[in-house]
């Protein structure tokens, strides 16, 4: 669309092009169409997919991919057939360009440049405003869909004007608005997970343990995005809400797994190793298939989320291992005290106990001799060592039994 980058901007030196168009068109003259040979038609192809290949930009790869089929057609067609079939291009090629040809014919043959009265009516109107001002298009010189160019040519433009406005400035505010809107919907996603999380666990550190993989696996992602060269755009961004939920969702079943086993730990129960794989394989392979789509965004996506979902569950498998280290780090005083506890318990058990058979085995007046002659200073200090214990659940009580 943009051609003044290509023209001299010299008045002279564009008249003096118009001019040698004009001559070389002079004596133009069309020749009967004829169909190429099978072989030449095949060589042109592949010298066409070839400069597509090496001179124009990552996009042209569905041309090639269409240049291959046709090769595929046309070698595949029988010589009757491809004669036949091939007749009717080459009259509607001529006919096109004949027409376009003409319309250049006539508008070189006067070298002088064009005044407003000498263009369409509705070119001018569009360009000309009735206030006699101009519209001025402004063209990116680099990609603009890189997103420093674009961010640059953008804020360029509006340092001259900033009301202005186009496709580019349209585009660079949608692509920014939701850029923006996929942030904020997986911030608030992973606030609403961490609440919900706490109330399943809670507890702060079973919630930290549980994001494990999460956290891993999207460094991993971002790493290998960027080891791939595959920026964050519009059309990958929606893939960390769901990333969000499906990274969450391993943890928090290898979690509780270790929380059920407890002490005994060794390595997950089948069951929950089965649904975490089960689960992200079955997610890995219906978005992996986007990988295959024609379109650059689905393709961006499916690349994107296959990568984080492939990290996500490595993490999740290694993270039982993870586990069983964390539950050896019980500090030597903790289990000390511990001990200590349930030695304290069973004493406290024995001394109960002992009191139950005296009571139930000896005769009343024994008892009530034995409770005169007793000492209240022994008794007190007894009384005494048992209060300073720890106390006891009453899941924990355990009630001895009674003697024979």
């Amino acid at each position: 669309e943009e051609l003044v980058s290509v023209l001299p901007d010299s008045i002279e030196e564009k008249k003096a092009i118009v001019e040698q168009l004009a001559a070389e068109l002079k004596d133009w003259s069309f020749l009967e169409p004829s169909v190429p040979q099978p072989e030449m038609l095949d060589q042109a192809l592949i010298r066409l997919h070839t400069t597509l290949q090496t001179q124009s930009p990552p996009q042209s790869w569905q041309t090639q991919s269409l240049i291959d089929q046709v090769r595929m057609v046309l070698r595949s067609l029988p010589p009757d057939e491809y004669q036949t079939r091939l007749s009717y291009l080459p009259h509607m090629i001529q006919k096109e360009v004949q027409s376009s040809l003409e319309s250049l014919i006539l508008l070189t043959n006067d070298p002088n440049p064009p005044t407003l009265n000498d263009l369409p009516r509705p070119l001018v109107e569009r360009f000309v405003g009735k206030n006699g001002k101009h519209l001025l298009q402004v063209y990116c010189k680099g990609d603009f869909w890189d997103p420093n160019t674009m961010r640059q040519f953008v804020a360029d433009v509006r340092s001259v004007d900033p009301a202005a406005t186009g496709n580019p400035i349209q585009i660079y505010e949608a692509c920014h608005q939701m850029n923006r809107a996929y942030i904020e919907a997986a911030l608030y996603a992973l606030a609403a997970i961490l609440v919900t999380l706490y109330l399943d666990f809670r507890s702060v550190k079973d919630v930290l343990l549980s994001l494990v993989p999460l956290v891993l696996g999207m460094f991993g992602l971002f790493g290998l995005m960027g080891w791939f060269d595959i920026p964050l755009n519009p059309a990958n961004m929606i893939t960390l809400p769901l990333i969000l939920g499906i990274g969450i969702d391993d943890g928090v079943h290898i979690l509780h797994d270790f929380r059920r086993q407890g002490r005994r730990y060794r390595m997950p129960e089948n069951a929950t190793l089965t649904a975490v794989t089960v689960n992200s394989l079955t997610t890995l392979v219906g978005f992996g298939a986007l990988m295959a789509s024609p379109h650059q965004g689905l393709e961006s996506l499916g690349r994107v989320l296959t990568f984080g979902m492939v990290f996500c569950l490595v993490i999740a498998l290694l993270m039982p291992g993870f586990l069983r280290w964390i539950s050896g780090l019980l500090s030597t005083a903790e289990m000390e005290k511990e001990i200590e506890w349930e030695t304290d318990l069973r004493r406290i058990i024995n001394e109960v106990a002992a009191a139950d058979d005296l009571v139930h085995e000896t005769p009343p007046e024994e008892l009530l001799a034995a409770s005169k002659d007793a000492r209240p200073q022994d008794s007190h200090q007894d009384r005494r060592s048992i209060e300073d214990l720890p106390s006891i659940p009453m899941s924990s009580r355990i009630r001895p039994r009674r003697a024979a």
